[in-house]
């Protein structure tokens, strides 16, 4: 007999590691611009605006970075959920999903699992995108494999 999981978190791939190098590396870039602009002389005024908008770009960027920290595919009873640089996640529903496979992305020349809905509508699993087929292949068998460990809702 087969124990089925109540939920499955799926991560991507790469290491997370370089994002958290490129949050810090902004926000050190632009906390000293701002610092920069007044050790060359410009107007107080001037320095005062960088300042401003260096910390909304700082702001933005390490909230950006926290959402790609954040990447993930939680595979549920009743759906499954892709987190992907939204607050929110995307929800895919347990019972439309038909199939999943591999797929090419549109740009960069990456593959990347999607789901087929039993509409025929697919939909990309964009946090396990991988560069090469094989590699997607791994990540389509890994969420094959979740969703075949978790037990769907019964309606």
């Amino acid at each position: 007999m087969i124990a089925l999981m109540g939920e499955v978190t799926l991560r991507p791939v790469a290491s997370l590691t370089a994002l958290k190098a490129v949050i810090v590396v902004w926000d050190l870039a632009f906390i000293a611009y701002p610092i920069w602009l007044a050790s060359a002389h410009f107007g107080a005024v001037l320095v005062a605006v960088f300042a401003v908008v260096s910390l909304v770009v700082i702001v933005a960027g390490t909230f950006f970075g926290w959402l790609g920290l954040q990447m993930r595919v939680e595979v549920a009873p009743d759906a499954v959920r892709v987190y992907y640089f939204k607050p929110g996640p995307i929800v895919i529903p347990r019972d439309g999903i038909a199939e999943v496979r591999v797929g090419p992305m549109s740009r960069g020349g990456n593959y990347s699992p999607y789901v087929v809905m039993i509409d025929g509508a697919a939909r990309m699993v964009l946090p396990l995108t991988s560069r090469t087929k094989d590699q997607a292949q791994q990540q389509v068998e890994r969420l094959q494999e979740a969703l075949a460990e978790v037990a769907p809702t019964v309606r």
